[in-house]
């Protein structure tokens, strides 16, 4: 077989046969300048396929094949083209013309429509996102300003918070009065600190004041302008706190006295407190601890029990309960007897002189059952018998140390710290009985003959500082 056979097989294998057609269609293609088209005839080749150009031909070449060529030599530029038959799809249906390289074809309109569209879109797409994060940003610098109160107005403002005001509530009333900007950020960020319990009332802020400082003083009611200062003293009794209250507007005498009686409040203290007892009057007499406290105009009463009785529990110490199971007294017993020498000793330098004589006394039963101390008459006098309709001797009694035994039936005022440690802290001496004069002066005796002696030299002080003031 000669190169021109082996060429010609090569060829025919290229063929692609339609099962339909036993001759396939052509298109026949345009060759380069100053070619010549072979002959169908002198190739014997099928029809349709043309032969790539190579070196001159040897022997067995086509005349038509020789004539076109000069002998030994190849004819440079010459292309070999394949013409490809129609190609028909297996599924009878229709399928494009493949176009020669170099045809105009509209597939290139496309792509360039095609590309330009998707850099327009792309260009959309970033100024979007451009536009997003410039808003981000300024954004995070206002909840961030807002929020630590930079850069904010300096002047101030009247925030009325009304009685019950819920977060939201809150949140809206700052952003219209101009203390925030941001009132979805306060909000996410007060449930973010576990802020809460704010307290209503009148406000004095800023919008300098950083998110912070607004929950601090929301809490503790810092910076209102309706506040009132409650200053009560060692030795007042529930019913002169009720009436003090009640004439500086904090709250209804009646109604904090309802609240000292009805209200609960979770201290352990008060479980030492014997509720369930018929003859007790005040049920939270003596546990209201005098101190000065700052209340709010029309607060809840409970709210301002409350405060007094945190204050108590912040002063009772694990030192003095310690002291009075040493001396095996109760906590009520403690406030009772503190209560007492709070009243019988207006000098704190007394009070453990004073304390020492009770003690004596209720160590001493079967000498001495009784304490008889004046004040306790006065609370029967000017407390509890003001304040019942009706009338309870049984009661009177209970309260009334010349009546009944050892410590009355609770306390009968609101004693200090002093008064509490000096009954926990007596000074010991064999002393049962005291008595004071008008200038101040303490006498103690051991014996009833002693205490009558002392009677009468204060009766005598008193009578000359009597006689000095009228000749004045």
């Amino acid at each position: 077989m000669n190169n021109n056979d082996e060429f010609e097989k090569l060829i025919n294998s290229f063929k692609l046969e339609d099962p339909d057609d036993s001759e396939p269609k052509t298109e026949k293609k345009a060759l380069p300048a100053g070619g010549r088209a072979p002959s169908a005839a002198g190739s014997g080749r099928p029809q349709g396929q043309t032969r790539r150009p190579g070196p001159a031909a040897g022997a067995g070449s086509s005349p038509s094949r020789a004539s076109s060529q000069a002998p030994g030599r190849a004819r440079k530029g010459q292309e070999f083209e394949l013409d490809i038959p129609e190609e028909r799809p297996l599924n009878g249906g229709e399928k494009p013309v493949r176009e020669s390289r170099g045809e105009g074809k509209p597939a290139p309109a496309r792509k360039v429509k095609k590309k330009k569209y998707r850099v327009f879109r792309a260009l959309i797409i970033a100024l979007l996102i451009t536009g997003m994060c410039f808003y981000l940003a300024v954004f995070s610098l206002d909840v961030a300003f807002d929020l630590l109160g930079i850069d904010q107005p300096e002047n101030e403002v009247t925030v009325d918070i009304p009685q019950g005001a819920g977060l939201s509530d809150i949140a809206s009333i700052l952003k219209d009065e101009g203390v925030i900007t941001q009132p979805l950020v306060f909000r996410l960020y007060a449930k973010l600190k576990k802020a809460g319990e704010f307290q209503f009332g009148e406000y004095i802020m800023t919008a300098k004041m950083p998110y912070d400082t607004i929950f601090s003083v929301l809490e503790e009611g810092e910076d209102r302008v309706d506040i009132a200062t409650v200053t009560v003293r060692e030795g007042a009794t529930l019913l002169d706190v009720a009436n003090q209250l009640e004439e500086l507007g904090v709250c209804e005498a009646d109604e904090f006295i309802e609240a000292t009686e009805e209200g609960e409040y979770n201290y352990e203290f008060i479980q030492r407190i014997g509720e369930d007892d018929p003859l007790r009057f005040y049920r939270l007499e003596g546990f209201l601890f005098p101190n000065t406290h700052q209340m709010f105009l029309g607060e809840n009463p409970e709210l301002v029990v409350k405060r007094f009785l945190q204050d108590f529990n912040g002063q009772m110490t694990a030192d003095l309960y310690s002291r009075m199971n040493e001396l095996n007294m109760t906590l009520e017993e403690t406030i009772t007897l503190a209560s007492i020498i709070q009243k019988e000793a207006g000098d704190p330098a007394e009070m453990a002189a004073v304390s020492g004589v009770f003690h004596n006394r209720l160590n001493n039963p079967g000498t001495f059952p009784r304490l008889e101390s004046d004040p306790t008459i006065f609370y029967v006098e000017r407390v509890i018998k003001i304040q019942q309709e009706s009338q309870n001797q049984e009661m009177y009694d209970a309260y009334n140390t010349y009546v009944c035994e050892g410590l009355p039936e609770g306390p009968i005022c609101n004693p200090g710290l002093a008064a509490i440690e000096a009954a926990l802290y007596p000074e010991e001496h064999d002393y049962y009985f005291f008595i004071t004069d008008n200038e101040g002066k303490y006498y103690y005796a051991t014996t009833m003959e002693e205490h009558e002696a002392n009677i009468a030299r204060a009766d005598q002080v008193n009578a000359e500082l009597a006689s000095s003031s009228a000749a004045e």
